[in-house]
């Protein structure tokens, strides 16, 4: 006997809540990129212009990136400092905040393409300069971590891009 099917039933915004504008979701973007990323970009560029040690300001750096990525959403029902900037916030189809490895991992994607695109660079340049780095096995392990770290920020470009409201990790975490 076989089964019948039940329809799907589309994933909509819940009642009372909006859609995010689009400067709404570019300031979101911003805010959260400064804060969670601004403090190692400023480390990076002090160890290049002025020859500083990079560890002592990696600390607060890990710090912000932590606090934005993992404590203000696991606090904060479900926002970011961008959210709160932007007076916007996540919800599922229930209007509950998703949880808090959602925004970590949406977050993480990316310094998942700042990694891969930084690790193809070098090793595509050694790879051109002879570097015996290049041809030894710890080459091609990072180069293929690289091109796999690439993947999922490309599929979930290619999510929206496609569907238009859901990617990735909005499907994998039920239609946040």
């Amino acid at each position: 006997e076989k089964k019948t099917k039940t329809p799907r039933v589309k994933k909509e915004m819940p009642d009372g809540f909006e859609a995010a504008t689009g400067g709404q979701k570019l300031i979101r973007r911003i805010s959260d990129f400064v804060v969670s990323y601004g403090a190692f970009l400023a480390a990076f560029a002090g160890f290049i212009i002025f020859d500083i040690n990079m560890a002592y300001p990696m600390i607060p750096a890990l710090g912000l990136f932590i606090f934005n990525l993992w404590f203000m959403p696991g606090k904060a029902g479900g926002r970011t400092v961008g959210n709160w900037i932007s007076r916007t916030r996540y919800v599922n189809v229930r209007g509950d905040p998703p949880i808090w490895i959602y925004i970590m991992v949406k977050g993480l994607t990316t310094i998942f393409v700042i990694i891969s695109l930084s690790t193809i660079m070098v090793v595509s340049s050694k790879l051109s300069s002879g570097s015996p780095i290049a041809e030894s096995t710890t080459g091609q392990v990072f180069t293929v971590i690289g091109l796999l770290m690439l993947i999922p920020p490309l599929i979930d470009y290619s999510m929206y891009k496609m569907r238009g409201d859901l990617g990735l990790w909005d499907t994998v975490f039920g239609g946040v």
